[in-house]
């Protein structure tokens, strides 16, 4: 725990967050989610998202998932 711990702190501080994930990830996950993409533990904490925020550590099965949000883009291909 840890040590996952000490990697939300990296993803936190990192300049390029999509190649830090790339590089410290042991499971390879989409790395843009929608809401109803969003496991229901990070989806819970949707109200509480902030620019630049570090969510979890949030445990599935045997594995702890990290997140950083970004902010809010529009999709344009549908609106």
């Amino acid at each position: 725990y840890a040590e996952i711990k000490t990697l939300a702190r990296g993803l936190g501080a990192a300049k390029n967050d999509s190649t830090f994930a790339q590089q410290n990830s042991d499971v390879r996950v989409t790395l843009y989610l929608t809401a109803g993409e969003m496991p229901e533990q990070l989806r819970a904490a949707i109200p509480t998202f902030a620019p630049g925020g570090i969510y979890g550590p949030f445990r599935e099965g045997n594995t702890y998932f990290i997140y950083k949000y970004g902010g809010t883009k529009r999709d344009t291909s549908f609106t």
